[in-house]
């Protein structure tokens, strides 16, 4: 029998979410609630946790971001990488067209909102980003949650102009998100130290 190297602090532990989709029946109630869940997590002391996007749908169809979590101070430019949120992850997984929010000068956040959807995708496999996907496109807006399980109950309670909310639970392999996030920061470092 083979051994492994990899120590036990190296090896990955599957981070247990739930995806919270809610439907409403224009963009301004979504952005309430948005709010309201903000605060909510003000009041648990857990703001850095916040995970939560709006979409909404334009009259061309596409579906784009409306509200996400505050990017850091700083980080409007390629050369800063942002880490994207699981909630916005999920968006691009349903609809590939809110990567189009993402100015060209951040191409490295696009590539992360990438990987993020992937992970997501399979973590929730095909059902799951059915039911979710079906669920926000019977409206013209949406809100997508991100939290743990212990957590779902006051989060759906905060979001008290939804037409309709689902919930779906997943276990992620966050290190693909985190080695790509890493590779993209080592490479703008090394941009900037080029061309300074």
């Amino acid at each position: 029998m083979g051994s492994s190297n990899r120590s036990a602090a190296e090896t990955t532990v599957p981070d247990e979410r739930v995806f919270i989709a809610a439907s409403y029946l224009d963009l301004s109630e979504a952005d309430a609630d948005f709010e309201a869940l903000q605060q909510l997590y003000v009041d648990l002391a857990a703001a850095s946790s916040f995970d939560a996007v709006t979409i909404g749908r334009k009259a061309s169809g596409e579906v784009r971001f409306h509200r996400e979590p505050s990017r850091p101070q700083g980080s409007a430019t390629d050369d800063q990488v942002a880490p994207r949120s699981l909630a916005a992850g999920l968006a691009a997984a349903l609809f590939p067209s809110v990567a189009a929010d993402i100015p060209l000068g951040r191409l490295r956040e696009r590539e992360t909102l990438g990987t993020v959807a992937g992970v997501v995708a399979i973590a929730l496999g095909r059902n799951g980003l059915t039911e979710l996907g079906e669920h926000l496109d019977a409206s013209s807006a949406g809100l997508i949650a991100v939290s743990t399980a212990e957590h779902q109950d006051r989060i759906r309670a905060a979001l008290a102009n939804a037409r309709d909310t689902i919930a779906r639970a997943a276990s992620l392999d966050i290190e693909p998100i985190t080695q790509r996030t890493d590779y993209l920061r080592r490479a703008a470092s090394k941009k900037r130290r080029e061309t300074s």
